[in-house]
């Protein structure tokens, strides 16, 4: 494509750049993008009690770090694909709204996980929300 924008003359075919550039910019969209998204493609979630931050990594740039606030969270996981030997799906992630308690989704993943591995990263994420008790000893103290 820049061999055709160099090999333009201004002057006679002016009117040819916006349309030359309107055609690289939509093929490098729809076809490239994806092609690097499958080639080198990985998804990075934070997930923390207060928000989940997601940004996709096409090998060659970074998507901006794009952060969804909630105020109570919800988790689901649908299998999207089944193969004879194993079963993929996303995870969505759901904000309650805090005025009428609805449900909103917020997030899903746009890689498709293996279902065992679904479940695992919904146990982890569980995790955080537990409340931490404290272990009685932890530190050395006195009865005086």
């Amino acid at each position: 494509m820049l061999f055709i924008f160099a090999k333009i003359d201004p002057v006679k075919h002016g009117a040819a750049i916006i349309p030359l550039f309107l055609v690289s910019f939509l093929f490098y969209y729809f076809i490239v993008r994806y092609t690097l998204w499958n080639w080198f493609g990985k998804e990075h979630l934070i997930i923390n009690t207060k928000s989940v931050s997601t940004q996709l990594d096409y090998g060659w740039y970074r998507t901006n770090l794009k952060t969804m606030n909630f105020s109570r969270l919800g988790l689901s996981s649908e299998i999207i694909q089944k193969t004879d030997e194993q079963s993929f799906g996303k995870i969505y992630f759901f904000n309650y709204r805090e005025e009428d308690n609805l449900p909103e989704e917020i997030y899903q993943t746009a890689i498709l996980l293996p279902e065992q591995q679904l479940e695992e990263i919904k146990d982890l994420i569980w995790l955080l929300f537990e409340p931490v008790t404290p272990t009685l000893n932890q530190f050395p103290y006195s009865l005086n």
